[in-house]
């Protein structure tokens, strides 16, 4: 890799942005927020992006974003762009919220559900927001994650979704982020607060829709609250243009006897890093991170997860797969935390990978930390290419080898689809990840 250095031009921009904010505001500002942005610019300021050099970093060239103009100055949103538009992964049966370029679009979304609370609040450096500034944050004081920091630093729209205490949702919530990079490339900072009540249940769907051909980079934060008994899946489906480049981080805290599922379901984009981390505080907490990316040409593909046991008696699984070909590149870091206190943890943790070309590249470190001598926790790697056995099998059978080859990657794929409590949101996967085989 080249440059291993990042430069001063994206960082130029992240400063420059901010200071247009608060020219902006004037003194008019809520001087909470202000204090929360402040602090993540100063350690931002501080660090810097990150380069090779840094470990959670170093398969990660960034130099992309030098080669991006972000025009701030042209942020015009044509909220009639929904009005027109199918979207592939809408389900009939959910709740829609739509953003477009981070704002929220009111006349498409549908929200209306005793047992759910949705607020929406808009510059936030002004106005605040409200009754949530004991979460706002919270969970990212500590974070040296520098898409984290730039995210709290210039995002001025924040989602807010409440699940009732004792709420069973029948259906599914969708969050749509729209990009509209029509006229112009658009660096676009999304933010959710996500409380799940106590002895709620609720599934979540994410997806990314890009309009326009101009690179552009979309930096999502979500901080999770789980409460006690509370259980929350969320399915997180990576399926746009090659022009789109997606941050992703999200930070959850359970407290006892909660339950979280997450899958991540990446098929198309030319960048995408994951980093997904959740605090196990109370005992008798599971914890499910699931991952599946098909990469190919010259696609960047990255999950970094992180559980931190730090109470007894709680289970976590990690299960991530990945199909590399052309020039791609995977990554996997993976690292489980069993501290002290946390006796009785089973903690697994998986990842495999099938490559398809000798260009094609997986970096993958699953790690155990552990502090705790009374647990059960394993990890494990493996990386190679379709196993030739299968494969004679099926040919010897009368199946010619490419029909033979994509049956194989399928079901490699389909072992964490199948993890997705959605019938209907398994199919319209697969469909996706059908064609994805046929074109590699």
């Amino acid at each position: 890799m080249e440059n291993t250095e990042i430069k001063t031009n994206f960082k130029s921009y992240i400063v420059k942005a901010f200071e247009n904010n608060k020219k902006r505001h004037d003194g008019n500002f809520n001087q909470e927020i202000f204090d929360i942005k402040n602090s993540f610019f100063d350690k931002f300021l501080e660090k810097g992006l990150p380069t090779l050099k840094w470990e959670h970093w170093k398969y990660t060239n960034l130099a992309f974003l030098n080669k991006i103009y972000f025009d701030f100055e042209n942020q015009i949103i044509d909220k009639t762009l929904l009005e027109k538009s199918e979207f592939y992964y809408n389900l009939s049966d959910s709740y829609k919220i739509y953003l477009i370029n981070g704002e929220l679009a009111n006349n498409i979304s549908e929200f209306n559900d005793k047992n759910i609370s949705f607020y929406y609040y808009d510059d936030i450096s002004k106005n605040g927001i409200g009754e949530f500034s004991d979460y706002y944050g919270k969970l990212l004081i500590e974070t040296e994650h520098t898409f984290a920091q730039i995210n709290s630093v210039l995002v001025e729209n924040v989602v807010v979704i409440k699940i009732n205490n004792n709420a069973n949702l029948e259906k599914n919530v969708q969050i749509n982020n729209i990009i509209d990079s029509r006229n112009s490339s658009k660096f676009i900072n999304t933010r959710f607060l996500i409380i799940s009540g106590k002895s709620s249940s609720c599934k979540i769907i994410e997806n990314t829709y890009t309009f326009g051909e101009n690179n552009s980079v979309i930096n999502t934060v979500k901080e999770i609250f789980m409460e006690n008994n509370s259980h929350l899946n969320y399915y997180k489906i990576q399926d746009d243009k090659q022009n789109l480049h997606n941050f992703d981080f999200t930070q959850v805290k359970q407290e006892r006897d909660s339950h979280f599922d997450e899958a991540a379901i990446s098929i198309n984009g030319k960048f995408i890093r994951n980093d997904l981390r959740s605090e196990l505080n109370g005992e008798n907490i599971e914890t499910y991170f699931y991952g599946a990316f098909i990469a190919g040409d010259n696609d960047y593909v990255d999950n970094h997860t992180y559980v931190d046991h730090s109470k007894p008696n709680c289970f976590s699984n990690e299960n991530y797969r990945g199909i590399i070909s052309g020039k791609a590149t995977g990554v996997f870091n993976g690292k489980i935390m069993v501290r002290p206190q946390a006796q009785k943890t089973n903690a697994y943790q998986s990842n495999k990978n099938i490559l398809l070309s000798p260009n094609a590249i997986i970096n993958t470190k699953p790690e155990l930390e552990i502090y705790a001598d009374d647990v059960k926790c394993s990890h494990g790697a493996t990386s190679g290419a379709l196993d030739k056995t299968s494969l004679f099998y099926l040919q010897a059978r009368g199946i010619d080898l490419p029909k033979a080859e994509r049956m194989l990657l399928k079901a490699f794929i389909l072992e964490i689809v199948n993890e997705i409590k959605i019938e209907k949101l398994q199919e319209l996967i697969i469909e996706r990840t059908d064609l994805k085989l046929s074109q590699i």
